[in-house]
């Protein structure tokens, strides 16, 4: 909206003069509140104000009683959806011990180094954990893993991060101030219940790729940080066939006596950049080489999910 205005900002004063806390008292403007609270009470507000007065029951259906469950209201099919929570054995993941469906208003997603995209959250949250001590129905205490997958999916999403953790070593918790990137279109399917099979087999392929990827850029790595210095070998070669180059031209058929010292006994200044030049030119294949094997590795990685493209949504804002 600002994009199409000639305003450079906009003064929310107005609106947050009007908010209210559950107990019907004006917010503090300045306070820090925990967002997540704030919005499933200014979703409940909104649902209140929205909801027009139940029907009466129907009186021919018998003892008076209404003849269908009540229509969810329309901010509830706007952001609610369901997510089950099931608890199977460590060992035997057909085990399962519990299943429990709940109702979510917005995702809570963990930020780190390792989860910097909105995917890499979001699989992470997904991606079966141990729980140590799970008390079965018969009261023993196993190793269970906890799976979690959406079931129900809302027409608009709202992901709230999570940029506090627990420092160990301070004892306190700390603010975690790392970029995180929001595709543009975020496709949902991978981390739909109905999924779960498929999109974990899928990860297992994604493991292997990044598994041999990784193996790839290492060797890699050995060219474009030659010994360990920031400085590619290609450059390195690159730069001493200009400089015999330069001897060369210089004085015509001799390098200066400076530098002949430090030839090989039987080369020449000529013959040695020639063979330089056909070593720059191997390095040079094997670096391209590597390349498209990081490439080719990328895209299966990247376009593995491209058959599972029903459940879109468009970032609106962040």
């Amino acid at each position: 909206a600002m994009e199409l205005s000639r305003k450079s900002y906009v003064d929310p004063s107005s609106v947050l003069k009007n908010l209210r806390d559950p107990d019907g008292n004006a917010v503090k403007i300045g306070d820090q509140e925990d967002v997540m609270q704030f919005n499933d009470i200014f979703l409940q507000y909104v649902d209140s104000g929205l909801r027009l007065p139940h029907a009466p029951p129907d009186t021919h259906a018998p003892g008076g009683a209404a003849t269908s469950p009540p229509t969810p209201s329309l901010v509830e099919r706007l952001f609610y959806g369901t997510k089950e929570d099931t608890y199977c054995d460590a060992e035997d993941e057909q085990n399962v011990h519990h299943k429990a469906t709940d109702k979510f208003s917005q995702v809570v997603l963990q930020v780190s180094h390792e989860l910097g995209t909105l995917n890499d959250a979001l699989e992470y949250d997904t991606t079966p954990n141990e729980v140590d001590g799970y008390t079965t129905a018969a009261g023993e205490k196993i190793k269970a893993k906890k799976c979690t997958w959406f079931t129900e999916l809302p027409p608009l999403l709202i992901f709230q991060l999570r940029r506090v953790d627990f420092d160990r070593n301070t004892q306190q918790l700390r603010k975690i101030m790392l970029a995180f990137q929001f595709p543009d279109v975020l496709y949902m399917d991978r981390y739909l219940a109905k999924n779960a099979h498929t999109t974990m087999q899928k990860r297992k392929t994604v493991r292997c790729h990044k598994q041999q990827r990784k193996q790839i850029e290492d060797e890699y790595t050995k060219f474009t940080h030659f010994d360990g210095d920031p400085m590619p070998l290609n450059r390195i070669l690159s730069k001493t066939i200009s400089f015999l180059d330069k001897q060369l031209d210089s004085s015509s058929s001799v390098c200066r006596p400076s530098v002949l010292p430090m030839l090989p006994q039987g080369h020449a200044p000529s013959a040695l950049a020639d063979s330089i030049l056909k070593f720059h030119q191997d390095v040079d294949k094997q670096m391209q080489a590597l390349s498209n094997q990081i490439s080719h590795y990328t895209s299966l990685i990247e376009d593995i999910y491209n058959d599972q493209l029903e459940e879109e949504y468009s970032v609106h804002s962040v």
